[in-house]
Order: C-alpha cells, then structure tokens, then sequence
C-alpha cells in the first residue's frame, strides 16, 4: 500500500529527526566521553539491570543492537574494564553469556550522562513546549502497542521503567530476561 502525502512527509520526517538525534548524541558522547552512541545504550542499559547484569541476546534488544556488532562493541569495552562476559546464572543453556557492568563502567555511564542528557534536552525537548511534549507522548502511547502487536519486542516495564511511566504495558510479545 503506497503511503498519502501526508504519510510520506510524516516518515520522512520521523526518519530524518531519529537519524539526525542518533548523529548528533554519537557525535556529543565520542566528543565529551570517548563512547559512541552504541556503547552508551549498553552501557546505561546494564547500569538500570538488576545485579547490572543482562544476557546477551537480551542486551542486544534493549541496546537496539545485531549480536555481531553487539559482540564487537562488548569486546572493546572488556578491554577498558567497563563489562565483563559471565556465564548466565538464569539460562539453563550452558553457552549462554551474560554481560556485567564494572564499577569502572558504571562511573563511565555517571561521568556521560549529565552532558548526554544536557545534549538530548538542546536538541529535542527545547523545540518543544509542555503541551508538544504531550503530544509527543500521546503518539508514542498509540505506538508502542501497535508494534506490540505486531510482534516487535519491547522493553518490558521492569526493564524500563521510566519510559513506561504512565503508560499502558501492551503485553509482552516474549521478553525474556534469557541470554
């Protein structure tokens, strides 16, 4: 189904905002704290996990992130001392693997987020009045079960708390916490 005109420049601008936010925060973090982007997401993620502990394939959906480059990225941040690989203590699979976030990471996520998030609210939420920003919610509220719906795997509300706040869960389709 060919999308109206009003749905072409709705994606179009949706794509153009996400790629142009996701460039400019890699660019802010490798600038400010020596991350890229990727490396923050999996880094905040394990520093909101319980124990800051996530397995792998999970890690790789909360961190929007393929496995390879997932594994890659992992590799890198072992060398710094930021995670480290464990067996995973939940999945009975024995090559399951586990990634843990150090205190050294843990402080790298501390000392980035201040600056990440001053750099989120220049870009985003300035443009943005209390009632856009309500808007802004009441769309993604309509959203998140839509892609539920359709099979797409979400950050539970346990895994993601805040970004559910308010919201409805609309049901998992299998998340689990398997690694």
């Amino acid at each position: 189904m060919a999308l109206t005109p009003d749905q072409q420049r709705a994606f179009r601008g949706f794509l153009t905002l996400s790629t142009l936010l996701d460039d400019a925060l890699d660019a802010q973090l490798r600038r400010d704290s020596g991350l890229t982007h990727s490396q923050y997401r999996i880094l905040f993620r394990l520093s909101e996990a319980p124990e800051r502990t996530i397995g792998m394939r999970r890690l790789g959906v909360l961190a929007h992130s393929e496995q390879s480059r997932l594994s890659h990225a992992i590799t890198a941040m072992e060398r710094r001392g930021w995670v480290r690989r464990v067996r995973s203590p939940t999945n009975p699979d024995r090559r399951a693997v586990s990634v843990v976030l150090t205190d050294a990471g843990m402080e790298v996520v501390r000392s980035a987020a201040p600056r990440h998030s001053d750099e989120a609210h220049r870009l985003l939420f300035d443009a943005l009045d209390a009632e856009h920003l309500s808007n802004l919610n009441a769309v993604i509220d309509r959203i998140l079960p839509h892609m539920a719906d359709l099979g797409l795997d979400l950050p539970s509300p346990e895994e993601d708390p805040i970004m559910w706040e308010g919201r409805s869960d609309p049901g998992p389709a299998d998340r689990t916490q398997a690694g």
